[in-house]
């Protein structure tokens, strides 16, 4: 049973065509992704972590329909890009119980023991209440591409 299943995806920036007819079946293990810049993989990532919208076709991981069950999928998934930009306004603290709420983790006490848990796992329990525009380059995770 494949795990991702893309029939017929496509995806258009303006006149631009990033995805024509994908048709692609996942199953479980290690997928390796390539290609030339400009071949659409940034922006099938972004689809499957429903981060963008598509034009055309049908998407489901484990059977989960991504245009319908959306939140079901990312309750699933985690999504790291290549660069990306944590909000500086939050503390650690306040961010993961944010992230944690995006996930699903709506019940107070649950939410609360996880992002502690976390907290101490990633070494940042005294950093927890700082915002996360004061840590440094490696506790913030604001790698941004040098080309920005």
């Amino acid at each position: 049973m494949a795990v991702i299943e893309i029939e017929g995806l496509h995806k258009s920036y303006r006149k631009f065509q990033a995805l024509k007819n994908i048709n692609l079946e996942i199953e479980t293990g290690l997928f390796g992704l390539l290609g030339p810049n400009g071949a659409g993989k940034s922006t099938l990532m972004q689809i499957l972590s429903t981060i963008l919208p598509f034009e055309k076709g049908k998407v489901s991981i484990y059977n989960f329909d991504l245009v319908g069950e959306g939140n079901k999928v990312r309750e699933l998934l985690g999504y790291l890009p290549q660069y990306f930009h944590v909000p500086g306004q939050f503390t650690g603290r306040e961010f993961l119980h944010y992230v944690a709420s995006m996930k699903g983790v709506t019940e107070r006490e649950e939410r609360h023991a996880r992002v502690e848990d976390l907290l101490e796992k990633v070494n940042l329990l005294e950093a927890a209440n700082k915002k996360i525009k004061s840590y440094s380059g490696g506790m913030n995770g604001d790698w941004e591409s040098p080309r920005r």
